[in-house]
């Protein structure tokens, strides 16, 4: 079973910053604002893990969720790192593409 919660070097903060001036939701109140990344945050992450944890062996699967319950980040990063030495590449264009998903639902959703 996959854990979505695996460790990924992301700068979270950044991504947030980044996500306000993509959605452009300055304008929003920061209560509504936190609610809004928190949930798109959420996806983008969750889409991030699922691209990099397609890439690594199936074998190692339930090493990575053991070590993970264990919360040996360290070690989760580095067969992350071995089956994927450019995760963060990986994960920024899994954010992207999610990214871009996700303002085409809303442009959709607005059009209707």
């Amino acid at each position: 079973m996959m854990h979505m919660n695996s460790p990924m070097p992301i700068d979270v903060d950044a991504l947030k910053d980044k996500l306000v001036e993509e959605l452009n939701i300055s304008h929003l109140s920061p209560e509504e604002r936190d609610m809004v990344l928190d949930k798109v945050a959420e996806l983008l992450m969750k889409r991030a893990t699922f691209e990099v944890y397609t890439l690594i062996p199936q074998s190692e699967h339930e090493k990575i969720d053991a070590l993970t319950e264990l919360g040996k980040d360290a070690e989760v990063a580095d067969i992350v790192r071995k089956y994927v030495p450019n995760v963060q590449e990986v994960a920024a264009q899994a954010i992207r593409d999610e990214l871009e998903e996700y303002k085409k639902s809303l442009e959709t959703v607005a059009a209707e």
